[in-house]
């Protein structure tokens, strides 16, 4: 070997010798560093002295980014001084991989459904909570929200399925999930307003401020004062160019599609429905609505069979929904099936007169507990075993033993 060659390998190996080494001086003074911010950090925490806290969060996070308990520090700091940009920053990046994970990302989807007005994101944290603690009763509920303020009613749907399923028995998902296309929210206009000022091109809200602002004015117009009569005949009017220009420009829309056929069969619109049900994409034969709609437009041109075999569709999909065991009882009484006409119109009439009744409630909590007996009842009627069994369950958890009232 060359003189030359042995110089180079000497001066290869001592630059090797030097970079290790280098690293290792770096990773200790990491490890220092890390373990000094760490103590400062407590110390700091048990005088309240929040704002230092941050600072010294921010320069370990800097020195550790996966570091869980740096982001804690940071996170906590930032909810004591209210700075919900620091809580977010600490947070928003945080993993959710064990259930220790999921205070810290449900903190950080409260957030997102209040002061940082990204109920998108508020909703995908949800999602990923729900994945590694599948009964975490607040994501959940706070999913059932999105889903009902953005009128997705079969997610919602599926979402409330999913709580009952995880023994997480909020009360409004049994109220939610018994209404359906009939809830109404009274601070949907608002939320979906101060959510499209985040989104303003959002199809969904779009739609679902819409929907709310529809629902709000739905029912007769007053007699009693002209005035009053007219600006209700205004706002319908507005409602209707409103959904029709919405339609026209997403013409593919589910909840859009849903709620012109809900309208078109109170007014026996047999040509619009039909042209509607035409339109409807795949995913329709998934949602009772388009089923019950379908019923309707054989029945009206008495094709009883294939009439009846979509009403039962649509029950196996969404059993508590009365209006398609109102039409399924004027149906089995056109083809002299009285008996069971009877039956099923008695359960459509209970159903009307518990969605009149929970309608008129001013929130969640005004709602008695006879209504849930009695909702529990009816479900039961409509043969909705598991949803029955979870009311049930919820009803002996609030100290109502209401199985014998159930089963009269």
């Amino acid at each position: 070997m060359s003189q030359r060659l042995r110089s180079c390998l000497k001066a290869i190996l001592l630059l090797v010798v030097v970079i290790i080494g280098a690293r290792l001086l770096l990773s200790g003074w990491n490890v220092w560093q890390i373990r000094s911010l760490t103590a400062e950090c407590s110390r700091l925490e048990q005088t309240g002295s929040w704002s230092r806290v941050l600072r010294t969060a921010r320069k370990w996070k800097s020195y550790a980014p996966e570091s869980r308990q740096a982001r804690q520090k940071g996170a906590t700091a930032g909810r004591a001084l209210r700075d919900v940009s620091a809580v977010k920053e600490f947070l928003e990046g945080y993993p959710c991989q064990v259930v220790d994970d999921v205070p810290w990302r449900s903190m950080l989807a409260d957030l997102e459904f209040g002061p940082l007005n990204d109920p998108f994101a508020g909703a995908e944290v949800c999602r990923e909570i729900l994945r590694v603690q599948p009964d975490h009763r607040d994501s959940h509920r706070r999913l059932v929200f999105f889903y009902a303020m953005t009128q997705q009613q079969i997610a919602m749907h599926d979402q409330i399925q999913a709580a009952l399923q995880s023994e997480c028995e909020v009360p409004e998902v049994f109220v939610y999930s018994f209404l359906g296309p009939g809830l109404q929210l009274r601070n949907g206009i608002p939320t979906t307003e101060r959510w499209l000022t985040a989104f303003p091109q959002s199809e969904l809200l779009l739609v679902a401020r819409a929907l709310h602002f529809a629902r709000s004015v739905e029912g007769a117009v007053p007699t009693n004062d002209e005035s009053e009569a007219e600006k209700v005949r205004q706002l319908q009017s507005e409602r209707s160019e409103k959904l029709e220009e919405l339609l026209v420009a997403f013409p593919e829309n589910q909840e859009l599609q849903a709620y012109h056929l809900s309208e078109f069969i109170q007014s026996g619109d047999l040509v619009r429905a039909g042209e509607v049900l035409t339109q409807a994409t795949s995913s329709a034969d998934l949602d009772f609505r388009f089923w019950h709609a379908r019923g309707w437009v054989f029945a009206r041109i008495k094709e009883y069979e294939e009439a009846e075999r979509c009403y039962r569709r649509a029950l196996s999909l969404h059993c508590l929904d009365w209006r398609t065991h109102f039409h399924l009882a004027e149906l089995l009484r056109a083809l002299g099936r009285m008996d069971e006409s009877v039956v099923v119109g008695e359960l459509a009439s209970d159903g009307r007169s518990l969605e009149r009744e929970l309608l008129l409630q001013p929130d969640m909590l005004s709602v008695s507990q006879d209504l849930y007996v009695r909702l529990a009842k009816y479900s039961q009627q409509c043969g909705a075993e598991s949803y029955t069994k979870c009311l049930q369950r919820y009803l002996n958890k609030s100290g109502v033993s209401q199985k014998s009232n159930v089963e009269k």
